[in-house]
């Protein structure tokens, strides 16, 4: 995971978007790559492109805010793992 957060981070850095990124353009950036990601579901080659992007965006956004990544989806799955289905 370490360095997943490092290739954002230098990506992020060289181009000045860990301080011009605000928290909403994030979450709105997140919304477009999801939908393209939605567009994608047949083509396997845009479809890992665009997933891509999604998870990139979602990971700046825990950097953006200090969250553990780890702790948060350990967190939410044991959240998810008590609930009857």
């Amino acid at each position: 995971m370490e360095e997943i957060l490092q290739i954002i981070e230098t990506m992020r850095k060289q181009f000045g978007w860990d301080k011009s990124d605000t928290t909403e353009f994030l979450i709105g950036a997140l919304e477009g790559e999801v939908n393209e990601l939605k567009a994608a579901i047949n083509n396997p080659d845009d479809f890992q492109k665009e997933l891509a992007d999604v998870l990139m965006y979602a990971i700046a956004l825990a950097m953006k805010h200090q969250l553990n990544i780890k702790t948060i989806i350990e967190n939410k799955a044991n959240e998810v793992m008590k609930r009857e289905y």
